[in-house]
């Protein structure tokens, strides 16, 4: 694929050699229904009130993020040379002034990872201005940085479960300092279909050099959930030691619809972007 993330002109099927360890959502009475199939790992879970406040922030973060990216890449399709270009092989972004840079990248033999084309987005999701082509500089700083860290983390194995992957970067202080929280996540062809398994938080050291940590955040089945556009709500199991997460939350914000998140005998909603315990039934 010549540009991870974009979602143009996907072609082929969603899954790859998944048949045997998926898990499909299906309707009833107008909720989606998770129905888990045995073998299926854990998804990485939030359950105290700090994991559940990180997850909310990052999920957040995650959703507009992604909306930046999109709002740049349709808007770019007005620039013909973005539209044609098949240099593409990444992107990076970064804050400045409230809005979201995006850098579009692709590699050079000679110079290493180059910028290509850059766009800004503003907060409410919308473009500022348009699509710039740059002069091929070499990334350098922060952004070439964060490139490797990004390449790092989609070459670590992982459940495949689409033919098209996201990856979203996002940087996090924590205790021990600050990481860069790499997303790697499958997308549908299909705007009705949502995506939970193959999705991968990987987190690599500040310096973009070494993988840290790996985490399945949907198990490592291939579960989907289809969300039809009369749905009022979707709802899904993880399994007696799964949780609601940051991917949930991502969703739901995505879908524009409450999600409920089964765990054993508890209820979570995510809606809005926060999560909350709810009875059970």
């Amino acid at each position: 694929m010549a540009c991870v993330g974009m979602h143009a002109a996907v072609v082929g099927r969603l899954f790859e050699r998944v048949m045997g360890s998926m898990k499909i959502v299906s309707v009833l009475s107008g909720i989606l229904i998770g129905v888990v199939l045995l073998g299926a790992s854990v998804a990485a879970k939030a359950q105290t009130p700090g994991d559940l406040e990180r997850a909310e922030r990052m999920g957040q973060q995650l959703y507009q993020l992604d909306r930046a990216f999109n709002a740049a890449n349709v808007a770019g399709q007005d620039t013909r040379a973005f539209r044609r270009s098949d240099e593409i092989t990444g992107w990076v972004s970064g804050q400045r002034d409230g809005d979201v840079w995006l850098t579009f990248v692709g590699e050079s033999k000679k110079q290493g990872p180059i910028a290509l084309f850059q766009m800004a987005i503003s907060a409410v999701g919308t473009p500022v201005g348009e699509m710039q082509r740059l002069d091929e500089e070499p990334l350098s700083g922060e952004l070439l940085v964060q490139y490797s860290a990004r390449k790092l983390a989609e070459a670590l194995p992982h459940t495949q479960c689409a033919t098209q992957t996201d990856t979203l970067m996002i940087p996090e202080t924590t205790p021990a300092g600050t990481v860069w929280q790499a997303y790697v996540l499958p997308h549908s062809a299909f705007g009705d279909v949502l995506m939970l398994g193959g999705s991968v938080r990987v987190t690599v050291a500040a310096d973009g050099t070494r993988v840290d940590a790996s985490q399945a955040l949907g198990g490592e089945a291939c579960t989907v959930v289809q969300n039809p556009a009369d749905a009022p709500a979707l709802q899904v199991s993880e399994g007696t030691q799964g949780g609601p997460n940051e991917l949930h939350v991502y969703l739901s914000l995505r879908a524009g619809k409450p999600l409920y998140v089964i765990d054993g005998e508890r209820r979570w909603l995510v809606q809005d972007g926060h999560i909350r315990a709810v009875p059970n039934g």
